[in-house]
């Protein structure tokens, strides 16, 4: 297929273009920056640097595709925090920009969500189906789970009334080789370094990690699916680890001597909501896809280290090239325990 990959420099983006490529699919990336593996800019036939805010370029871009994966949106807690008036414009307008354009172009669309959009719904696991229960306006942290959840009602209306086809996928804590801004590369970073582990609140809140070999194994069953029929899935490892629990096995993962230390909720942003469990019900994409994640936590830690070691005497890269981000930029190595 000819498939547009939006944020195909990103995280999730550019090892989904790795794997869309190997299995000789026609792939163009559109991001604000361009990739940062050569093998992802080699392997696809195109990389067109601008953004999803661009009505113009993404409508060009569309008309040329036979399906639409929309990744690119500013996911980083700390980014969406400093910046929730470019998070909405970016993942809202942005996303509404590439959601029109296929509705128009007859283009389907699989649509990355987040676990954040069920907010602090405290019956646990969540199926696509639960209820989303967020806390007030005034604070920052729902901008981002509002957004998305905004983009999946537009879809929907769209479905219904303009016959648009399409998949929404919501990711759980998906964490490997490339990650930036969340808890499990901080930690490996710290690990590797030496330095004191930085647990936000008690450590006793828990998420559910998925390693990102298995999420594009499920991605990539998603796009590929001959019919998109305006299913929501669930994407994540249903094992529930305390982010304390985390920081221990980074330890042993990257045989550091680094300690574990506390700091306050408050260090991120006044108010901000913290979520004190996330676990996804998978039990839809088992039965439609016949997918279940494989990796363990350890396994997925090993790997992530062993890559993060061979890196180390790399060039560090510069800050995120995304509107607003820079004062959050200098934060981005503290761990975060919460996001996608």
């Amino acid at each position: 297929m000819e498939i547009l990959v939006t944020g195909g420099a990103g995280f999730i983006g550019a090892h989904l273009v790795r794997a869309l490529c190997a299995r000789r699919h026609r792939v163009t990336i559109l991001d604000i920056r361009r990739p940062a593996s050569p093998a992802s800019a080699e392997a696809a036939p195109g990389v067109r640097t601008g953004s999803v805010t661009d009505t113009a370029l993404v409508t060009e871009l569309v008309q040329r595709a036979e399906l639409v994966v929309h990744l690119a949106g500013i996911a980083e807690p700390l980014q969406y925090g400093a910046d929730p008036l470019g998070t909405m414009e970016v993942n809202l307008q942005g996303s509404l920009n590439v959601a029109r354009a296929c509705t128009a172009a007859g283009v389907p669309i699989v649509f990355a969500s987040t676990s954040e959009v069920y907010g602090q719904n405290p019956a646990l696991p969540w199926a696509e189906d639960a209820d989303r229960v967020l806390g007030s306006v005034s604070d920052v942290r729902w901008c981002y789970s509002t957004s998305k959840a905004a983009v999946e009602h537009y879809l929907a209306a769209a479905r219904r009334q303009r016959g648009l086809d399409y998949t929404v996928f919501r990711l759980f804590n998906v964490y490997g080789d490339g990650l930036r801004g969340r808890v499990v590369d901080a930690f490996v970073e710290q690990a590797l370094s030496g330095g004191p582990l930085e647990v936000h609140g008690d450590g006793r809140q828990t998420r559910s990690f998925c390693y990102v070999d298995d999420a594009i194994e499920a991605l990539v069953r998603l796009v590929e699916a001959p019919v998109h029929r305006g299913r929501t899935y669930n994407i994540g490892n249903p094992v529930e680890t305390t982010v304390l629990e985390l920081a221990r096995l980074v330890i042993a993962a990257t045989d550091s001597s680094s300690t574990i230390g506390f700091v306050p909720l408050s260090d991120l942003f006044d108010g901000f909501a913290e979520i004190r469990r996330r676990v996804p019900d998978i039990s839809r994409i088992t039965e439609d896809f016949g997918w279940s994640p494989r990796w363990t936590l350890v396994d997925g830690l090993q790997e992530m280290a062993a890559l993060a070691r061979a890196r180390r005497c790399a060039v560090a890269p510069g800050p995120p090239s995304v509107p607003g981000a820079a004062a959050a930029h200098d934060a981005l190595s503290r761990p975060l325990t919460h996001g996608d």
